[in-house]
């Protein structure tokens, strides 16, 4: 039984639990230049663990954490490596944060390997950046409405 047919068989009419974003968990190679470019982006440190295989740093901000994994003694691949695009790989292709001007989140990211602002099918405006690990990251402003 899959997920969809659990919920549809066993909780019809019952209220679904008050999920939330709580965080996302990256890999990196360098902990200083993603702790510097998260916080650019909002976020501070609020917790550190480390042992003699990993550190854990957890930044908050924004109604969430980054949680970032530096390895000792890991060589972790790029996100592009093996030429298969990003559109076509399992796993997380990217976290999204909103903003209320895109323009001006688009100016104050403008050194982070950045795209242009578009507006996706979807109709949110939107780019992207990149993080010091290649890791990709959209900015949105969606202003629709939902009931």
């Amino acid at each position: 039984m899959n997920l969809s047919q659990h919920f549809d068989k066993g909780h019809k009419g019952q209220q679904c639990p008050n999920y939330h974003h709580h965080h996302v968990s990256i890999n990196t190679v360098s902990l200083d230049a993603s702790v510097a470019f998260y916080k650019v982006l909002g976020f501070h440190e609020c917790h550190r663990y480390s042992d003699k295989a990993v550190t854990i740093v957890h930044l908050l901000g924004l109604g969430g954490i980054v949680e970032l994994f530096c390895y000792a003694d890991s060589t972790l691949l790029p996100f592009d490596s093996g030429g298969v695009p990003h559109q076509k790989r399992i796993g997380l292709d990217h976290f999204a944060l909103q903003v209320a001007d895109i323009h001006a989140a688009y100016e104050h990211l403008r050194e982070f390997r950045i795209s242009e602002v578009a507006v996706g099918r979807t109709g949110i405006h939107y780019f992207f950046i990149s993080d010091p690990d290649g890791n990709r990251i959209e900015i949105v402003k969606d202003a629709r409405q939902f009931p």
